[in-house]
């Protein structure tokens, strides 16, 4: 299995990780040691392996909501800096022994961390619970609790964010994330894919109060149930003086 505390970096050195893909394309179990914390700053990591396509192989850690899983999410940031890039990050969620999942990706806490200039890339998020309740848990929560202006700089390029047989309310929450925040958010060339079950369902929320500006550009959403459709692709708070700009991109099955 994959034990992340077994490896060994230093903070704010710039330390890469990198993975190498087992035989045969096994997943990496995450089984009871938890899930991936990432809590060191300017840390590095990365996939060995994967290819560019958004479906391609990627390196697979996994973390099943079951008596002995993985904590409240797969991957917890904490860290500044940080890079994370080749990897399909899967896994259910529901009530297990080491708490209820509530997330695959995490991104701060309510108390603290500050992954302030996060990038992920070629990545691959993906609930795969095929029916509520379980499948309440979006792909990306938002939750670092930081004062004005919040979290900065997280940047999403070549993500998929997946949860094709259910849908969370939301599947990308950047909402959650305390007095303001995050500001200065881009979305690039990435994929928004769910089963809808309510009219009130959304791909991406935006943050609250202070977000400077939110990105979304050369990006898709796709609905997969086209007896219910969504009224918005995006929701949240639009201000004055906090833009949201959506540019070059697409939407399957909403209205």
């Amino acid at each position: 299995s994959f034990v992340v505390a077994s490896i060994r970096y230093w903070n704010d050195a710039n330390d890469y990780v990198l993975v190498v893909p087992q035989d045969a394309n096994a997943a990496w179990a995450l089984g009871t040691a938890g899930g991936v914390n990432v809590n060191k700053n300017r840390i590095h990591l990365l996939s060995l392996g994967f290819n560019n396509p958004g479906n391609g192989y990627r390196n697979t850690l996994q973390g099943f909501a079951t008596t002995a899983a993985v904590d409240t999410e797969v991957m917890l940031i904490n860290g500044a800096g940080v890079e994370i890039g080749g990897f399909k990050l899967q896994g259910t969620a529901g009530t297990s022994d080491n708490g209820t999942t509530t997330a695959i990706v995490r991104l701060g806490t309510a108390a603290a961390g500050t992954p302030h200039g996060l990038w992920m890339h070629d990545m691959v998020i993906e609930n795969t619970n095929a029916t509520g309740p379980g499948g309440t848990a979006p792909a990306v929560v938002s939750s670092g609790n930081v004062a004005a202006p919040g979290i900065q700089g997280y940047t999403f390029e070549g993500v998929t964010f997946s949860s094709p047989d259910w849908c969370p309310a939301i599947l990308v929450n950047l909402a959650v994330s305390g007095t303001a925040g995050p500001s200065n958010v881009l979305f690039d060339n990435c994929i928004f894919t769910a089963r809808v079950q309510a009219t009130t369902d959304a791909f991406l929320n935006l943050g609250t109060g202070v977000t400077r500006y939110t990105t979304v550009r050369n990006s898709t959403w796709f609905n997969t149930n086209e007896g219910t459709l969504p009224a918005s692709a995006v929701i949240g708070a639009l201000l004055a003086d906090h833009p949201l700009l959506l540019a070059n991109n697409t939407a399957i099955g909403v209205t």
